[in-house]
């Protein structure tokens, strides 16, 4: 298993690492997984593959990767989906739906993600990473005004 030491989402990674990631040009776009095997990646494998890119092991049977850190089931990291989604001590699972359903089903870039992702830190100091019921509101209505000002006019 790959080193688990160091790995975080907060509030630094957001906007240094992964928001410009995101922007970079260096990862494409893709749907339905965090890597397939034709190397797209949904929004949430950017983050994956930022935090550790060594954790990516192939699926049998399947045209994806998954992103594991640990295969024991009682340390927080573990990931009990086989990589589907991260694992919930690094960001909530409210936080991955939201940003899943825009990924894949808004047709959201991920420039539009990086905005969403930086409106939501730095302009209403969201915790994305463990969010209050505040937070999540918050966050619920910054994306369905970004969705129908920005996604819905284009």
């Amino acid at each position: 298993m790959p080193n688990e030491v160091n790995v975080i989402i907060d509030e630094d990674f957001i906007l240094n690492e992964w928001v410009p990631a995101l922007r970079s040009g260096k990862y494409r776009q893709g749907r339905s997984m965090l890597r397939s095997q034709a190397n797209t990646y949904c929004c949430l494998g950017v983050a994956a593959d930022l935090l550790n890119n060594e954790a990516w092991g192939v699926m049998n049977g399947r045209s994806a990767y998954r992103w594991k850190l640990t295969e024991d089931p009682k340390n927080p990291l573990y990931s009990m989906n086989d990589g589907a989604f991260l694992p919930q001590a690094l960001l909530s699972q409210f936080t991955q739906d939201v940003l899943v359903g825009l990924n894949d089903n808004n047709n959201a870039t991920f420039d539009d993600i990086a905005t969403i992702l930086e409106q939501a830190v730095v302009e209403h100091e969201i915790n994305l990473v463990a969010p209050a019921p505040t937070d999540i509101a918050m966050f619920r209505e910054l994306v369905r005004q970004y969705k129908d000002n920005v996604l819905d006019a284009r």
